[in-house]
């Protein structure tokens, strides 16, 4: 049986031809794109607890982040349902990349849950999923910008690390959760996710 060799141009024609189909993929404008639907959720859901922490002084508020388990739940579901029409080799090594570090997110939630039962935690302990979440989303976000060689997602979770590590010292020193933080952790997804997102859709329509 021959084997089929491959010049270095047609080596080079079929990885442009991956990442292309991989960008559109991920950029699929029927469902938005994976980065605008959590981008714009995380950032407005912010403003909204922001306005409402900031109102009642209550940090109980910051549960409502809760609801981007169910979009995560909701969108796993969908795209069991409506798988692309081609899947690349780089679309399997993200999508395995994000379920990592979604196993990561939950597990983490669920464990500041467990010790709730031991110790005395208030709303405020959840607030540390903020800056984890940042530095989990950042990861996975960075490493999906390598596989597509796309610059601004490798580059735009770099200020979201700062910001997590920013958050992370803050609880060690004062234990306290400011309001304007909630602005501050939706501004890291805006630019982390958001941006990027709109980038990468125009980029995938100019391929086709």
């Amino acid at each position: 049986m021959e084997q089929e060799l491959f010049s270095e141009k047609e080596s080079l024609e079929l990885i442009s031809k991956m990442l292309r189909q991989t960008r559109h993929n991920i950029a699929s404008t029927s469902s938005g794109g994976d980065f605008l639907l959590y981008g714009w959720a995380t950032t407005l859901l912010s403003v909204l607890i922001y306005f409402l922490v900031a109102s009642t002084d209550n940090g109980y508020w910051g549960l409502l982040y809760s609801g981007l388990l169910l979009i995560a739940i909701f969108q796993g579901i969908r795209k069991s349902l409506h798988k692309p029409e081609m899947v690349t080799y780089m679309d399997k090594s993200i999508d395995s990349v994000w379920v990592v570090l979604g196993t990561m997110f939950g597990l983490t939630y669920l464990f500041i849950i467990f010790l709730s039962f031991f110790y005395d935690l208030s709303g405020l302990s959840f607030a540390l999923m903020m800056p984890l979440s940042l530095l989990y989303a950042g990861i996975g976000t960075s490493i999906t910008g390598i596989i597509t060689r796309f610059k601004p997602l490798i580059y735009t979770p770099l200020p979201a690390f700062l910001i997590g590590i920013y958050m992370l010292v803050g609880f060690v020193e004062d234990w306290q959760l400011h309001a304007w933080w909630y602005l501050l952790f939706g501004a890291a997804f805006l630019l982390m996710m958001v941006i990027p997102g709109h980038l990468m859709n125009l980029k995938a329509k100019g391929e086709k």
